[in-house]
């Protein structure tokens, strides 16, 4: 339990973020934030500036997974789309 990711500072997923990302070769990492839960809520300014000194980008999508009711599956999908566009442009820049 004590090795656990989600037990102790954010710090830790953060870091633990950029590596698999690293790892991965992922062109970026999207992270959904549940409007309920505290912890990834207040860890997205952390996540947010740990990964964009490691040149990563990020999408932050907030939401309810609860409750459908307050999906708002336009302005996702439009955040969604321009977020690929960006990866698309950053991948064909750098070749």
């Amino acid at each position: 339990m004590l090795n656990n990711l989600y037990n102790g500072p954010y710090e830790k997923k953060a870091n633990m973020v950029v590596k698999l990302a690293k790892e991965m070769h992922a062109d970026g990492v999207i992270n959904f934030c549940h409007w309920g839960c505290k912890q990834s809520a207040g860890g997205v300014f952390q996540l947010r500036e740990t990964l964009k000194a490691a040149d990563i980008p990020l999408l932050v999508l907030d939401g309810d997974a609860m409750d459908r009711r307050n999906s708002h599956d336009g302005q996702i999908k439009t955040r969604l789309e321009a977020f690929l566009e960006i990866l698309d442009k950053e991948r064909n820049s750098s070749c």
